[in-house]
């Protein structure tokens, strides 16, 4: 179940990038999807939307979209949250020295 990514980003924004959302459309507790989704892919299913969302707005950045349009549109409460959002992970990312230099923005 857990291997078909694309099938479970297309779930997860469908979702709106909700846990509990996303536990109900595929039929499991909030608990169980925590505890199946971290087996199976080692993280919690909150991180994952977390990092999908991010993923996915910075594509949508660099595709040339304006920051309030991809914030509305991944339902991100203002532009701020997004650009608060995108600035912390890239922290964490330099600090860990795992940052991409292709996505330098």
């Amino acid at each position: 179940m857990w291997q078909q990514s694309e099938s479970l980003e297309l779930v997860a924004e469908a979702a709106d990038f909700s846990v509990a959302i996303f536990a109900d459309w595929m039929g499991l507790s909030p608990r169980h999807l925590q505890r199946n989704f971290r087996r199976c892919l080692g993280i919690s299913p909150g991180k994952w939307m977390y990092a999908l969302r991010l993923r996915r707005a910075k594509a949508m950045k660099r595709s040339g979209e304006r920051v309030t349009d991809v914030a509305l549109q991944l339902s991100y409460s203002n532009a701020s949250s997004l650009i608060r959002a995108m600035k912390h992970c890239d922290r964490v990312q330099i600090a860990g020295g795992v940052r991409d230099p292709k996505e330098a923005d």
